[in-house]
């Protein structure tokens, strides 16, 4: 029995890891397909980037096994494209550089907290961080989702996956991790958000169809041309006699 156990969390392992190249791949085609962020939480996606650089953060610091979180840093990389990508398209004037300088610093935070072996206390409240940050993460998103009426350009499939990965893990870490309550506390809180969302995926869903269909007719500003030729004659003689 104990080695039955042993093959399907290997399994499972690898079934997460592999799942996590592709779980952001159906919003990043959404966003590209449609050229358009609507629906979409800026502050959402950085919370989520923030909160899974925190988890990979936490278990280098604790020494866990790469098998079980792995993902986290796929997820991680994924969101941070997302990010630019909300960054390319959003019709709203935003600050690139303060939001690029936080970016910078907060990496710059984590490298300097591998190299510094912190105290115990203190990889414990990094790794309490992620499942507070999932949670206020998808606040704005369920927020904005009941406003709007629709989900907007969400891919309900990037959720699912996420939710499935979720209940993997809790398993995996019951078993590998000795119940780590840290790493069950975060999987447990991200599984509950995202079905959440999926809720609000099928609830919306007739109306999301039809505000996607509107965004991806709408024609794209251009700007107005510049005229660089020359006054005519009649306005040339006016001018000159007056």
């Amino acid at each position: 029995m104990e080695y039955l156990l042993d093959f399907l969390t290997h399994v499972m392992n690898h079934a997460i890891l592999m799942g996590a190249l592709v779980v952001k791949l159906p919003q990043m085609h959404v966003v590209m397909r449609n050229r358009s962020v609507v629906g979409m939480s800026e502050a959402s996606l950085a919370l989520e980037l923030v909160g899974f650089s925190a988890t990979v953060l936490y278990n280098m610091l604790s020494k866990h096994p790469f098998a079980t979180w792995g993902e986290n840093g796929v997820v991680a990389c994924h969101n941070l494209v997302l990010v630019f990508l909300f960054w390319r398209y959003t019709d709203q004037a935003i600050a690139l550089r303060p939001r690029l300088l936080a970016l910078v610093a907060c990496e710059a935070a984590g490298v300097l907290l591998l190299a510094s072996s912190p105290p115990e206390c203190v990889v414990v409240a990094i790794g309490l961080t992620p499942m507070v940050l999932f949670v206020v993460a998808r606040i704005p998103q369920l927020v904005l989702n009941c406003r709007q009426g629709h989900t907007g350009a969400l891919a309900p499939a990037t959720y699912l996956l996420q939710l499935l990965g979720n209940s993997a893990r809790v398993v995996t870490t019951v078993y590998l991790l000795e119940a780590d309550l840290v790493a069950l506390l975060q999987h447990g809180s991200a599984a509950a958000m995202n079905v959440m969302i999926l809720l609000q995926v099928a609830r919306y869903r007739r109306v999301t169809r039809v505000v996607l269909a509107k965004s991806s007719c709408r024609p794209s500003a251009k700007p107005p041309r510049r005229s660089h030729s020359m006054p005519s004659d009649a306005t040339s003689t006016n001018l000159g006699g007056t």
